[in-house]
């Protein structure tokens, strides 16, 4: 690896954060294109979720502080293929940190002294396994090397005891993916039919797959194991239900892994007379209708009493988006609810899902919402236990009130992972 180091350092040492960006966006977040680019955060700024963390590792101010008075070792547990990435790192005195990406690893003890405030990286890895590191400034490759088959493909950070990192802006694209819709008929897709089956799967003119009523499944013919999958999503109604299923049993109904769509959260409702209601909050035209819910820890349950406010009964609402109804958008469903909604209905989000073996990992609008294991025995169908074998993907129409529209439909194959 020495041969390699002189060349990385001369890369760091060119890509300090100009200062012009400082305080020009909030750090950590995407911008709407950015998302729509297909990028999506490994660190949210918040909490380390998604992180598999060995020592010392703290969250604040936005940023991520690494090490202490024992080693430390962490980085996202999810692993890609084929990627873009960036982070930004403020070394300080560090002497001995090491960075390990995607299977190579460089110090950063000759920074020492010469590098103040904070720095960016930027890299990629192409489809056959070389990674490279870029100068933004001047477009040169100051890096590359070859992957083994085993090397992870994602960021990992070593930091010794006694020295800190502290790290922000951790953003990485996936690339490769090729559409599996084409945006003028359902090539390449396969409905199955059952006894009920209701739902209406067209074509719109502006080039969008929609799904209305329900039940229904439409599968693709094409079939995956270990995938990264980005779509965009837009749901024609209020608290809609669909999924989108994968490691799907071929021409079984309603089978797979599902990965939930419904953004729908628990909301407090205070009234003037000083009632306080907690439910699913829908507004109206002239007010808004409550579904009321009961909560035992972060289960969030929907009773059969629904409430018609007027607007000049509410006093107050209170939004709580970590508290999802039925698991919520980029819930793993029935394994693990969404760690919050992201995303809202009436607009356009993306959602990305990467299956790696027994992980499985959902970003909506560049957010990690699931961070899934899958440790139950084995079995044919995932509805039942862990599958790692190849299945369609499919699109749930899932009642009456479906009405959903999928666009930008594409996937990639990952490097298959070990078996657990």
């Amino acid at each position: 690896m020495n041969r390699l180091l002189s060349a990385f350092l001369l890369f760091l040492t060119v890509l300090p954060v100009p200062a012009a960006e400082k305080g020009a966006a909030k750090p950590n977040t995407l911008t709407p294109k950015e998302i729509a680019d297909g990028w999506i955060l490994l660190f949210d700024g918040e909490t380390t979720f998604g992180w598999k963390v060995d020592g010392p590792a703290e969250v604040a101010g936005e940023v991520l502080r690494l090490g202490g008075k024992k080693d430390t070792f962490a980085g996202p547990d999810t692993e890609f293929g084929a990627c873009d990435f960036s982070f930004e790192f403020e070394a300080g005195e560090i002497s001995k940190s090491e960075v390990i990406v995607v299977g190579w690893e460089t110090t950063f003890k000759a920074l020492a002294g010469n590098l103040r405030g904070w720095q960016r990286c930027k890299g990629s890895i192409t489809p056959d396994g070389i990674i490279g590191f870029e100068c933004g400034t001047f477009g040169d490759t100051y890096l590359s090397a070859s992957l083994e088959e085993n090397d992870p493909r994602t960021l990992r950070f070593k930091v010794p005891a006694g020295e800190t990192l502290t790290l922000r802006n951790l953003k990485l694209k996936p690339v490769g993916l090729k559409p599996i819709f084409n945006g003028k008929d359902l090539t390449g897709w396969k409905e199955v039919k059952i006894e009920r089956t209701k739902s209406k799967y067209s074509v719109t003119p502006a080039g969008e797959l929609n799904v209305k009523d329900g039940p229904g499944d439409l599968q693709t013919t094409g079939q995956w194991d270990d995938f990264v999958l980005r779509l965009d999503v837009f749901s024609n109604g209020s608290h809609l239900n669909s999924g989108v299923f994968f490691r799907c049993l071929p021409g079984e109904f309603w089978s797979g892994y599902e990965s939930q769509i419904r953004n729908e959260w628990l909301t407090d409702v205070t009234l003037t007379d000083g009632t306080r209601l907690r439910g699913s909050y829908t507004p109206t035209g002239d007010g808004a209708t409550l579904r009321v819910c009961t909560v035992e820890g972060k289960q969030v349950k929907p009773t059969k009493e629904v409430r018609t406010l007027a607007r000049d009964e509410i006093k107050d609402v209170v939004h709580h988006r970590d508290l999802p109804i039925d698991y919520g958008t980029g819930a793993i469903y029935n394994r693990q609810p969404a760690r919050r909604v992201v995303s809202d209905d009436r607009v356009w989000f993306t959602k990305t899902v990467v299956a790696h073996g027994n992980h499985l990992a959902v970003w909506v609008n560049g957010v990690q919402v699931s961070d899934f294991t899958d440790t139950r025995p084995a079995d044919r169908s995932a509805r039942k236990g862990l599958k790692l074998d190849k299945g369609p993907l499919s699109l749930q129409g899932h009642d009456p009130t479906t009405d959903l529209s999928f666009r930008n439909i594409w996937i990639a194959e990952l490097p298959k992972a070990p078996k657990p």
